[in-house]
């Protein structure tokens, strides 16, 4: 396994909660295969699940509506982070908001020169605190797994278009 391999992995396993022994990730070929395994040992059913993205949004609008006493609707997906924490110490307002969603150990995404949207917060959100965007009375589905292994590919590797019988190394380029 390499390293893009590895680090899927242990975005899975942060993203769900769950530990993956490496004899199981080295027989993980297709995301599908994720899917499924990922799938049984959850014991996620077939019914419909809420909008991850959406949950994700509402859950980071509320954080960042705390740390900063912005009124909600004046948070928008295309909002600059920095613009956001202006005059307010990055850690004080991540504190903040892990206060108020219950994620201590989100920290947002890192991109040159600032560019770092809300948009970007709210798609690694999803990708490495989904188990934490489920209501206790929810439990996991099929499709909410689904897009918990999309998302860790997307995070780790950036590339966005496979289906979910591309093989990692041949067809999506994972090492």
């Amino acid at each position: 396994m390499g390293l893009d391999s590895v680090e899927i992995v242990m975005c899975w396993e942060g993203t769900f909660g769950i530990s993956i022994p490496d004899s199981e990730a080295a027989m993980l070929r297709t995301p599908r295969q994720a899917i499924d395994l990922l799938s049984l040992k959850l014991g996620a059913t077939d019914a419909q699940g809420f909008c991850p993205t959406l949950r994700a949004f509402h859950t980071f609008r509320a954080g960042a509506r705390h740390a900063t006493g912005a009124p909600e609707k004046s948070i928008a997906l295309s909002d600059k982070l920095f613009q956001l924490q202006a005059g307010r110490p990055e850690k004080e307002f991540w504190n903040r908001f892990g206060d108020a969603t219950e994620i201590q150990d989100f920290r947002p995404p890192q991109f040159l020169f600032q560019r770092a949207t809300v948009r970007d917060a709210v798609q690694q959100l999803v990708a490495r605190h989904l188990r934490l965007l489920i209501k206790p009375s929810e439990t996991w589905t099929r499709s909410l797994v689904r897009y918990g292994v999309r998302c860790g590919v997307i995070e780790v590797v950036g590339k966005r278009d496979f289906s979910d019988d591309d093989r990692f190394i041949e067809d999506i380029g994972i090492d």
